[in-house]
């Protein structure tokens, strides 16, 4: 099972290379990309100028700026559908964050777990999680801890508010920076900063985790229960993914409302290709640009969620059968189904882990 898996998730992690940049590459999304460089300004802001400098290097700042070019159009709010779309992918990746951190902690020593959580983190933002959670997922397949130890190495040392807190000032709190709309209420030369020292949050979120095992949390290491630490950080990672799905969702259940009705209460959702993921091509008025970040985010953000649900469901199955319970197969897909629609994909995958953690649900899972 274990090299089914391993298959599947190379599968996932190759179709999202393909979809994100091959398929967009002949397209001419790079091109676009590339010409929007050079024109020096932002896409949708003719008379604001694109930074040159970030950091002093060349080099890196030449990266940065076709960053702050990528994430701009996410970040300004002008395409709803755009936006809404970033906020869904944004939610998820603290559910899969988590689920990917906890489980490094489980399986490493502190030290070595950080310098994976690094590594798994610079990947990440450097070709995406699409590519790269899969790619975790089927390097780490075999490596299940056993169900009697709960405790995680990593997580036991530094608790659930190192993991918590790591994430909160490392990547919700500059993105919601980042998401302020300028010149309103950031300047546009601030947010260009902003947007190019966000990409860092895996150094950042090490940093912080470090920081709070060495100096913060050495004199209440056992002021929890390993489980319920587990659990805390997992319903953080849920209601993260969860309410950024729900609001998603929300808009486009009054978009659909307003192609019924013709409403012109909800206008302003249509035109932005508010849709499900992978199913629908952005509206008309995206431009070529801001249609292929759609796109690219899309598969970005839904292969990481199924590679994850995946990985979940299959860790949930094992535990069921260690614990020497029957799985009502359809059940389970009903019960799958469901959650995805109304949680999120990632949510769902949260939800799964957390699940398969306790043991009173697995003797008791109705």
């Amino acid at each position: 099972m274990d090299s089914v898996l391993r298959y599947v998730f190379l599968l996932l992690a190759m179709t999202s290379f393909y979809m994100m940049y091959i398929s967009l590459f002949n397209n001419g999304f790079f091109n676009l990309l590339s010409h929007q460089l050079a024109t020096r300004a932002l896409p949708g802001e003719s008379d604001i100028a694109l930074l040159s400098e970030y950091t002093g290097l060349k080099a890196f700042d030449g990266i940065l700026e076709s960053i702050v070019i990528f994430f701009w159009p996410i970040s300004q709010g002008h395409h709803v559908g755009l936006s809404l779309t970033g906020l869904s992918f944004s939610g998820g990746m603290v559910g899969i964050w988590m689920i990917v951190v906890v489980h490094i902690c489980r399986i490493r020593s502190f030290t070595r777990g950080m310098v994976i959580t690094l590594i798994v983190g610079i990947a990440q933002q450097a070709v995406g999680p699409g590519i790269v959670i899969p790619c975790y997922f089927a390097l780490t397949s075999r490596a299940r801890p056993p169900n009697k130890n709960l405790h995680l190495t990593g997580t036991y040392s530094t608790s659930n508010h190192g993991l918590v807190v790591s994430m909160i000032m490392s990547y919700i709190f500059p993105l919601v920076i980042m998401s302020l709309p300028a010149p309103a209420m950031i300047s546009p030369h601030s947010k260009q900063q902003v947007i190019a020292a966000w990409q860092g949050w895996p150094v950042y979120f090490v940093i912080i985790m470090t920081t709070h095992h060495l100096f913060i949390n050495r004199g209440h290491r056992k002021e929890a229960s390993a489980r319920r630490q587990v659990l805390s950080v997992y319903h953080f990672g849920f209601a993260c993914s969860c309410l950024c799905h729900m609001a998603w969702l929300s808009a486009f259940v009054a978009s659909k409302i307003q192609s019924l009705s013709q409403s012109s209460n909800f206008w302003y959702l249509c035109p932005y290709g508010v849709a499900f993921p992978l199913l629908n091509q952005p509206a008309q008025r995206l431009g070529a640009l801001e249609a292929g970040l759609f796109t690219f985010l899309q598969w970005d953000y839904c292969v990481a969620a199924a590679a994850t649900m995946v990985w979940s469901t299959d860790r949930y199955i094992q535990e069921c059968h260690r614990a020497e319970l029957e799985i009502d197969k359809f059940r389970l897909i009903l019960r799958l189904l469901g959650w995805i629609l109304i949680d999120g994909p990632s949510a769902t995958a949260v939800r799964l882990i957390w699940e398969s953690e306790g043991p009173s649900y697995l003797q008791n899972p109705n």
